[in-house]
């Protein structure tokens, strides 16, 4: 966040800045994660690097485009940005979402694993064969989500290939599925993935995911 307290910016992330971000015309879905805070409003993890991260969706990357040409979004959003984010520090990732199991249980704490994995970027056949990756799955997950990146960019950015979102009841629960999802990818596998960085985050979600009631969409 911008010079702001950690729990200072989710209050405004959540609030203002969402009421402008969601009357942006042609949005599907609008999912905000908020970094769940020990008592010195630091990450429970190590810092990933970003503080915040958002799921939107359009119908299109055209009219994700068009969206963010817009004078709406130049200036209404990216002027409440100046005050909320670090614009300097920003990643985009493009993505192609699964569901791969089950249903998130309400007020769920959500472990976000950002993997590289170099066969991913080059093959798109490869990319899309890791849906069955049974490693993908933790079998202690209430709800397991995958994200193939199609593209990344921004000021900084990232060597993400996958990603991977295991949703459980209790903070414990999350942590122990980090170290071990840390164990086994914090260095490269023998078939190249590697664990880049994780948070854990509550889920808010402004527009629900699924508008259609389809369990897969294309995410931007």
């Amino acid at each position: 966040a911008n010079g702001l307290s950690r729990t200072a910016a989710q209050r405004h992330w959540r609030g203002e800045h969402a009421r402008l971000f969601s009357q942006l015309p042609g949005l599907l879905s609008y999912v905000q994660n908020h970094a769940v805070l020990d008592g010195n409003d630091d990450p429970v993890l190590d810092d990933p690097g970003f503080d915040i991260f958002a799921e939107v969706e359009f119908s299109s990357a055209r009219e994700l485009d068009a969206v963010a040409d817009s004078a709406q979004y130049r200036e209404q959003i990216l002027s409440d940005e100046k005050r909320l984010l670090d614009a300097s520090r920003r990643t985009f990732l493009m993505t192609r979402r699964v569901h791969l199991s089950g249903t998130p249980p309400p007020n769920a704490f959500k472990l976000a694993l950002f993997l590289s994995c170099p066969r991913v970027a080059v093959d798109r056949r490869e990319g899309e064969g890791w849906s069955n990756d049974p490693r993908l799955r933790d079998p202690l997950a209430q709800c397991s989500m995958g994200y193939l990146v199609d593209s990344v960019g921004g000021p900084v950015p990232r060597a993400i290939d996958l990603v991977v979102q295991w949703y459980y009841r209790s903070l414990a629960d999350s942590l122990q599925a980090y170290r071990k999802a840390e164990a086994d990818w914090g260095n490269a596998t023998s078939d190249g993935l590697r664990l880049e960085a994780a948070t854990i985050v509550s889920e808010i979600e402004i527009l629900p995911r699924w508008p259609s009631g389809a369990p897969e969409r294309s995410l931007a």
